[in-house]
């Protein structure tokens, strides 16, 4: 067994074949965990352009072990995002049971995007606080977090919500029950956590790329929600788990 590895190995290095990296297999399924959907696609892709695993030599085998193995590891992201678990693994049953029967890559790439978003959307009716939001309200929730890179405030939000400043705090307030500052902070830490846990990106780099001001300035607001510095979150946590 061990000559067959190192072979498989060798042939890999020789033919510059890799796999997708761990911490970009994580952080695309992690958001299946936060029932966001827009990275689905990416998720899709990576499947399709999954050359590297060769589980069979039959191509369309491959590509069915491989379709279970990945909807393996996303029902645990799910779990992990609130959906209970053995419908988790009822809906995991349920979309290898129709996987089996598909004759074309076509058809699996199809299920396999239903069976995310089918787990995504689970993720969200069980986050049910926030199905209460109003319209307005959840439109800046989704903004915030699909730009949390860049520059956010209370004005940049209001505006795009069409209202005014303070009544758009106190709405924001009265739904969420915290203020927006608050809320920003809370997704960026989330984010940053996500970063600590799955890549290798330092903590000035991730402090950086969420646009916090200083690297002293993220890591008081990181302690302030994890009671951890980043570098301490990042001993503890990082690849633990999923």
């Amino acid at each position: 067994m061990y000559k067959e590895l190192t072979d498989l190995l060798f042939e890999q290095r020789e033919q510059n074949i890799s796999h997708i990296s761990y911490e970009q297999e994580l952080m695309l399924f992690s958001s299946i965990r936060k029932g966001r959907t827009e990275q689905i696609p990416q998720i899709v892709d990576a499947l399709k352009s999954n050359h590297t695993s060769r589980l069979s030599q039959n191509p369309i085998q491959n590509l069915r072990y491989l379709f279970v193995v990945s909807i393996a590891q996303i029902c645990r992201f799910a779990i992990e995002g609130g959906v209970n678990m053995e419908k988790a693994f009822c809906i995991s049953d349920l979309f290898i049971q129709k996987m089996d029967v598909c004759l074309q890559p076509d058809d699996i790439y199809e299920l396999y995007r239903q069976a995310l978003t089918c787990y995504a959307e689970e993720v969200q009716y069980s986050h049910k606080k926030e199905l209460h939001y109003s319209s307005r309200i959840r439109q800046s929730i989704d903004y915030i977090y699909n730009h949390l890179h860049e520059k956010l405030n209370i004005n940049i939000l209001s505006s795009r919500a069409g209202l005014s400043p303070n009544y758009y705090s106190s709405l924001f307030k009265k739904e969420t029950g915290t203020t927006v500052s608050a809320y920003i902070n809370k997704a960026r830490i989330s984010a940053a956590c996500n970063m600590l846990h799955y890549s290798e990106y330092s903590g000035q780099e991730i402090s950086d790329y969420l646009g916090f001001s200083s690297y002293s300035h993220f890591c008081s607001i990181f302690k302030k929600y994890t009671f951890q510095t980043p570098l301490e979150y990042r001993r503890t946590h990082f690849r633990k788990k999923w």
